[in-house]
């Protein structure tokens, strides 16, 4: 899959991108904006819980782990406790084994090791976009 389909099947959808490091946040959120057609950006776990209470109707979650308030494993674990289907995305600077374990343990549908290689994160892009514009089609 290219660039093309990848937007063929993202421009339409919804996401919630929660990064407390400010410099990755307006990296990644500049990208993000380029791909998505609407992108709401929290820097931390309780700010995007805030979000994501008031609004589920994301199509995709990104989130960093290591965050103040409210860490990305405990935002995931609700997360999916309210909304079991929920795709998400990790990306984490931690590649300990038990911090990773913790992490596949809630069910997230990726976990990309930071620094995150672009043609990586592409391709986590494109296979859970199809797959939420998928479930929009149904």
């Amino acid at each position: 899959m290219g660039v093309k389909e990848l937007l063929s099947y993202s421009k339409n959808l919804k996401v919630l991108y929660v990064e407390d490091e400010e410099i990755s946040q307006e990296l990644y959120t500049t990208i993000f904006e380029d791909i998505f057609c609407k992108i709401d950006v929290a820097s931390d776990g309780v700010e995007a819980w805030e979000f994501y209470s008031n609004d589920n109707n994301y199509d995709l979650v990104i989130s960093d782990v290591c965050m103040p308030r409210m860490d990305g494993v405990e935002l995931c674990k609700k997360i999916l406790n309210k909304n079991p289907q929920q795709l998400i995305i990790i990306m984490s600077a931690h590649n300990e084994q038990e911090q990773i374990s913790a992490i596949s343990n809630t069910g997230v549908d990726e976990i990309l090791l930071k620094p995150v290689q672009n043609d990586e994160l592409m391709c986590s892009l494109e296979r859970l976009s199809k797959e939420a514009f998928m479930k929009k089609s149904k």
